[in-house]
């Protein structure tokens, strides 16, 4: 069993719901996507046989995580926003915060009903009730991501 299978096992026996995602990707190897999310471990070890080299991503929303997305792109970076936001309160302490490949990050939080939203030109993404990210210990080596794994910081 390999990382990222270990890793769908341990995010499913927390409750929340996972699912295979091609190498170096973001895209969902289910038939329905995010939507084929499960914690079932007899599932999980069927999508790693079949894609030993795949990403894990979980669904967010209830009763997986609800999670931040900072992005970093060529025309700007969500980092000055979100500061802007915990300056002003508006944004609470998050229970982990994942670096992602492009410097971008992932903060988590308690998962809600909330549904996904973004702040245009601002760089910052809510993943929440139908939506999903990639978790660690995924890997990003296409050429405009920093590549390796994921990095992890719990705060």
């Amino acid at each position: 069993m390999n990382d990222a299978e270990q890793a769908a096992h341990r995010y499913a026996e927390t409750g929340w719901l996972v699912l295979p995602c091609a190498p170096d990707s973001k895209l969902p190897l289910t038939k329905h996507g995010f939507l084929d999310a499960s914690s079932n471990h007899r599932c999980i070890e069927t999508w790693w046989s079949s894609h030993p080299a795949a990403n894990v991503a979980i669904a967010t929303g209830r009763p997986g995580p609800d999670v931040l997305d900072i992005d970093v792109h060529p025309d700007g970076s969500g980092w000055a926003a979100l500061n802007q936001l915990k300056r002003a309160g508006l944004v609470p302490d998050a229970g982990a915060v994942i670096r992602t490949p492009s410097g971008g990050g992932h903060l988590y939080y308690a998962g809600s009903d909330q549904r996904n939203g973004h702040l245009p030109g601002h760089h910052l993404d809510f993943r929440g009730l139908g939506g999903y990210v990639v978790a660690p210990p995924s890997t990003d080596t296409r050429p405009a991501a920093s590549g390796g794994p994921m990095m992890v910081a719990i705060t």
